[in-house]
């Protein structure tokens, strides 16, 4: 009970930091199945690709007054097994289905949850300048397989003498950060068509950094009862006085247009990140028990009991714990290409995410993908897209804009029925484009 109680305290604990996600969130882009490299518009292109600040169609002015959205995902199950499962009381084969799910032949493999709450920042362009106020952050946790069985089955399944519930795996992972960005597009002369290229220049601030891990959590019913619940973790003291890390980003763009409208785009996202976190700020925390049957009597005994100290890299289990979450820098580097065609009441858009360095990001490594949006009803536009991450996992998306002069308000959902990164995704969008 101490274990599970402090876990949920640290779930809770972590979730604020994801309220403010994202600084690359469009809900256009969502729609469009997040191929938006060439097609980025106004103060959209800040996360984009800077170049297109400098593009002929470029807005005189754009302000992003609000975007919002939410998505809940999973390596394991979709929304097709929470339609499947819901107002169901679960039999026994059902269980045995969800199980071996998880486990896909792995009884070491992990379910993996996340939640990501996301709401833009303040941003906005004017001609081929651009500046953004936003913040960015990830939380996920993992729980092992035979955590889920116990979960299904209660301890019903291991009678055997010695046999052991393990949570082996498990552990929960969450940032933060702010950022402060500003971008530029400069135009180059060419003879044929348009050429721009442009820079994005973030300075970030580190909010939250969270790592905690299970400790040894064992459960054996037979001969005799025996638990061991345990768990280490890392995270930053929050001051609103103090950032816990700093440091600077730079983005590369560069866009092409064809005399014929289409184009092109290629960026490489975060190709110099300094961002660091500062072990000064970290706290340590430790807690393991054990519940051990002796005759008709439950001994509970402390094995270890650490409550908020600075973290200390000569303590091997606080320095692995350490470099878990910070190996890697924060922001992950990413290599995007897109293309972008506009043909009357229609507007294609595809683009390819290759990531050449994962630091904190949990997402897929690659991701290809092609959207359309239809105007037949000009102040209605309607969107499709669809991606997919290259090793199986597929995203179907759409959503609808309203115009009323600059105003656009954009909706957009998005569903992963495939792949390790299952989930679903809604999105909505306030902003002014002039």
């Amino acid at each position: 009970m101490k274990y599970l109680a402090t876990a949920a305290l640290l779930l809770l604990a972590i979730s604020p930091a994801a309220l403010a996600q994202l600084p690359s969130f469009s809900t256009r882009s969502v729609a469009l199945g997040g191929g938006y490299t060439a097609s980025a518009r106004g103060f959209e292109a800040i996360a984009w690709n800077p170049a297109l600040l400098a593009m002929p169609d470029r807005p005189k002015f754009s302000l992003n007054i609000v975007q919002g959205g939410v998505r809940a995902g999973s390596n394991t199950f979709g929304m097709g097994d929470f339609n499947k499962y819901k107002d169901k009381v679960l039999t026994t084969q059902d269980k045995n289905d969800l199980l071996k799910q998880v486990r896909q032949g792995d009884s070491s493999r992990t379910l993996s949850l996340d939640v990501q709450p996301s709401v833009g920042g303040l941003a906005l362009s004017v001609g081929s300048f651009a500046a953004s106020l936003s913040a960015a952050g990830n939380v996920g946790a993992d729980v092992s397989s035979d955590a889920v069985e116990l979960a299904l089955f209660g301890n019903v399944t291991r009678k055997g003498p010695g046999q052991r519930y393990s949570a082996a795996g498990s552990g929960v992972r969450g940032w933060g950060a702010g950022t402060f960005a500003l971008a530029y597009g400069m135009k180059f002369p060419v003879p044929v068509g348009a050429l721009a290229v442009g820079a994005t220049l973030k300075i970030n601030r580190g909010i939250v950094a969270l790592r905690a891990e299970n400790l040894n959590t064992t459960l054996q019913t037979s001969p005799n009862f025996q638990a061991t619940a345990g768990f280490h973790a890392l995270l930053s003291e929050v001051d609103t006085n103090t950032f816990n890390g700093s440091g600077v980003g730079i983005d590369l763009g560069g866009a092409y247009q064809l005399a014929s409208g289409v184009r092109f785009g290629l960026v490489l996202e975060n190709l110099i990140n300094s961002t660091s976190w500062d072990d000064k700020h970290l706290i340590y925390y430790r807690q393991e028990f054990r519940l051990t049957q002796t005759g008709d009597q439950l001994v509970d005994t402390t094995i270890s009991d650490i409550d908020r100290v600075r973290y200390s890299s000569s303590d091997p289990l606080q320095k692995r714990l350490h470099d878990s979450l910070t190996t890697g820098g924060t922001y992950p580097m990413r290599i995007r290409a897109g293309v972008n065609a506009n043909s009357g009441i229609f507007t294609l858009a595809a683009g390819l995410v290759i990531r050449a360095k994962q630091a904190l990001d949990f997402g897929a490594a690659q991701q290809a993908s092609a959207g359309a949006e239809i105007r037949l009803i000009p102040f209605l536009p309607l969107r499709a897209g669809m991606a997919t991450d290259l090793a199986g996992g597929f995203t179907f998306s759409g959503g609808l804009g309203f115009k009323f002069g600059p105003v656009r308000l954009d909706g957009a959902i998005a569903n992963s029925p495939t792949g390790d990164h299952k989930g679903f995704q809604a999105a909505v969008g306030l902003s002014i484009l002039q």
